[in-house]
């Protein structure tokens, strides 16, 4: 009778431990899953935000660089009317 008392005492420890284990392994893995897709929704919108701030920066210096072009044509076209052009 005592081993069977014994016996009983080990089964509802093992279950104890059980239910308190699996709601809690429950909990965390949910925790964690969150803080993945969180984390990664985060990393993309910085990636997003890089790159329009970079596709702006390309922009701006293209402008630049056209705009130089431009201003160099119009200077090269006005030295041209000036001078006798040969035919």
């Amino acid at each position: 009778m005592a081993a069977q008392e014994q016996r009983g005492r080990v089964s509802l420890r093992a279950k104890i431990i059980t239910w308190s284990f699996v709601p809690t392994a429950i909990i965390l893995f949910a925790v964690a899953l969150v803080n993945f897709y969180a984390y990664q929704r985060v990393t993309q919108d910085l990636v997003v935000e890089r790159d329009q701030q970079l596709v702006r920066l390309s922009a701006s210096e293209l402008s630049t660089r056209l705009q130089e072009h431009t201003d160099t044509l119009v200077g090269s076209h006005a030295d041209n009317n000036g001078h006798a052009t040969c035919r």
